[in-house]
């Protein structure tokens, strides 16, 4: 299932949200009954896994919510990490990816969920984008592969004081991993000041083929969060 990575410091628990205590006021219900799924293809990087599955996400809308141990506080310094793993085993149909097809992975409050949120992800013309309450949507001028393993990147400078400055990248299963920090990122937000304390996870999948997600880790740095046994700087 997709889990937090050893190294992490913003774990989040397995439980959906609907186990806990505290359950919060939904724009739209989650999805019920989880499916892990095991046997799919390889994945091109060299993944150090937890080898539990992959977490399906069914064709139609589907959303999944997990609490965190630790929320993100957006109104103090600090740097976060996130990567995650989407794959298509069944490739959606070019009429559907025009229409409907979308993906993402966004950072709400239990607090006041239909509040401000941090969202980064991509809809049927394939291009990334982050998203929040409080600036609006930037979006990549570039389209993402088709038919593709995905590998997702995001980078969340938080301040107390002055701009947040929040990075998205997603690497292609022909394109090598960089060691550090990328030189260039799809999205940069720069002009983005958010106070709230993001503690959900929640994933979002809409189209009509099933989508599988992995490996998602929060962490302090870039290494954390791309636990790569064997980075490859240049293609073979």
């Amino acid at each position: 299932e997709a889990k937090a990575g050893a190294n992490t410091e913003h774990a989040f628990t397995t439980e959906p949200a609907a186990a806990t205590t505290k359950r919060p006021q939904l724009i739209a219900p989650p999805t019920k009954g989880e499916r892990i799924v095991q046997g799919l293809p390889i994945l091109p990087w060299r993944m150090n896994r937890g080898g539990i599955g992959m977490l399906e996400m069914p064709a139609g809308v589907c959303i999944r919510i997990r609490p965190m141990t630790l929320p993100l506080e957006m109104n103090r310094d600090g740097i976060t990490y996130f990567s995650m793993i989407t794959q298509e085993p069944q490739r959606p149909s070019p009429a559907s990816r025009e229409k409907q097809e979308s993906v993402r992975l966004t950072f709400r409050s239990s607090a006041d969920y239909a509040g401000d949120f941090l969202s980064f992800g991509y809809g049927p013309n394939q291009k990334p984008y982050i998203s929040g309450a409080s600036f609006g949507n930037t979006q990549s001028l570039s389209p993402i592969p088709d038919g593709q393993s995905l590998l997702w990147i995001g980078k969340i400078i938080r301040r107390a004081e002055g701009d947040d400055e929040i990075s998205f990248r997603i690497y292609g299963q022909d394109e090598a991993l960089d060691y550090a920090e990328p030189k260039t990122w799809h999205v940069n937000s720069r002009s983005v000041r958010m106070k709230a304390a993001l503690d959900l996870l929640v994933l979002s999948s809409t189209g009509n083929a099933p989508r599988m997600v992995d490996e998602i880790r929060i962490g302090s740095t870039w290494r954390s969060v791309v636990p790569i046994s064997s980075l490859r700087t240049t293609k073979p």
